[in-house]
């Protein structure tokens, strides 16, 4: 991704008081995954 789209990013993050910014949708998978992997206490794995 090019650093200004980046930066766009990060801004309009900001103004929308926006804690989290994903740069790459296509791992919003994989977060939740992990997300509820937590959320189940369970133990990470460097498998998944």
């Amino acid at each position: 991704m090019h650093p200004q789209r980046v930066a766009d990013l990060v801004f309009e993050a900001i103004r929308a008081e926006q804690f989290y910014i994903f740069t790459h949708p296509e791992f919003n998978p994989a977060v939740q995954r992990r997300v509820e992997a937590i959320l189940q206490q369970h133990n990470p794995s460097y498998l998944e």
